[in-house]
């Protein structure tokens, strides 16, 4: 089901593509809101704008430098990969280097946002904001990729975050505070993948605390419960000592 845009990124997306068409007329001809604005869960304070532009062919060096000057100016929250109408057609995986903005940086080469992950969001979720609906160009939803992609990002990024996360609180105080922001990160990020990676099914963070409250023991809920206060914006704060639980917490589903 597609959720409606909120105001403020409502604004944020008309901005960013009055810039887009001023700087490369006819490039972007088309815009599929994904990411937590597509799944209900967009945090103004915090949350990016993760979209999907279609374009009408692949943006040459020139072009990729003037959407990199809109995003710089214009759209420094807008994140996602620029693809063909044919690119959506395939699978995640068969899809070549592409250009994209994701945290700050535009670059062109391997997106990690071209995903299974992304393809169920654009099929099931995606506000499309311009030009065709995603089924349109073949877009389709395939739960079993969902899976084993969401698997390899437990072992791989998550297991990771868990150790480089511990070894910067090595020799830190239990009860030093930190911001609750790092927590969340990491439980509700974490847990989403694990649900991913079990179900196939891509949820929001705020619906992985939900899914973490029933799914593991009780002795992970205080830290659960942290996070999804943090997300819901009604803690800015957790101990040291929370965060290492946290840690402990997100190599529990990794290993």
């Amino acid at each position: 089901m597609a959720h409606a845009l909120p105001n403020g990124a409502a604004g944020a997306i008309d901005r960013y593509l009055d810039a887009a068409d001023a700087a490369v007329p006819g490039l972007v001809v088309g815009l599929h809101v994904a990411g937590s604005l597509a799944l209900g869960d967009y945090r103004p304070e915090h949350s990016d704008i993760d979209v999907v532009a279609v374009v009408a062919c692949e943006p040459d060096g020139a072009q990729r430098s003037l959407l990199a000057e809109v995003h710089r100016v214009v759209a420094t929250r807008v994140d996602g990969p620029y693809l063909t109408g044919a690119a959506l057609g395939k699978e995640p995986a068969d899809v070549g280097p592409v250009a994209f903005h994701v945290d700050g940086r535009f670059e062109h080469g391997v997106c990690h946002e071209v995903s299974p992950i992304t393809w169920v969001i654009l099929a099931e979720h995606a506000v499309t904001v311009r030009g065709e609906s995603p089924s349109a160009f073949g877009v389709r939803a395939d739960h079993d990729a969902v899976r084993a992609f969401s698997a390899a990002n437990l072992t791989g990024y998550w297991a990771g975050w868990a150790r480089t996360i511990s070894g910067v609180l090595d020799g830190a105080v239990d009860d030093h505070t930190m911001e609750a922001q790092m927590l969340e990160w990491g439980v509700l990020g974490a847990a989403r993948v694990h649900c991913a990676a079990n179900t196939g099914d891509v949820i929001s963070k705020l619906d992985a605390g939900s899914y973490a409250r029933k799914t593991f023991a009780t002795d992970w809920h205080r830290v659960i419960e942290l996070a999804t206060s943090s997300r819901r914006g009604d803690l800015d704060e957790v101990t040291v000592g929370d965060l290492r639980h946290a840690c402990a917490f997100v190599r529990s589903l990794t290993g």
